[in-house]
């Protein structure tokens, strides 16, 4: 079972914390450029379907949530 959560919301010390001997803490290396272009598009064509678009709405969508996720740096950071 892996549980995920944003580094903020899981701190050392919080009651409800898992037993780290049970849930070991691992930090996940970040996103490069590519790998989050490459994402992007894999999500929309995962998903674009399920909304009825084809495949090239799927990769406009995917193309300007990732110009987006270069645009604004709170995406930047989500990404």
């Amino acid at each position: 079972m892996v549980v995920t959560c944003r580094e903020y919301a899981y701190k050392r010390g919080d009651a409800w914390r898992l037993p780290e001997a049970d849930f070991p803490v691992v930090d996940l290396a970040l996103f490069a450029p590519e790998q989050i272009e490459q994402f992007t598009l894999t999500w929309y064509q995962l998903t674009g379907p399920y909304k009825g678009w084809d495949a090239a709405r799927c990769q406009r969508e995917a193309q300007r949530l990732y110009a987006a996720s270069q645009q604004w740096r709170h995406l930047r950071e989500l990404a």
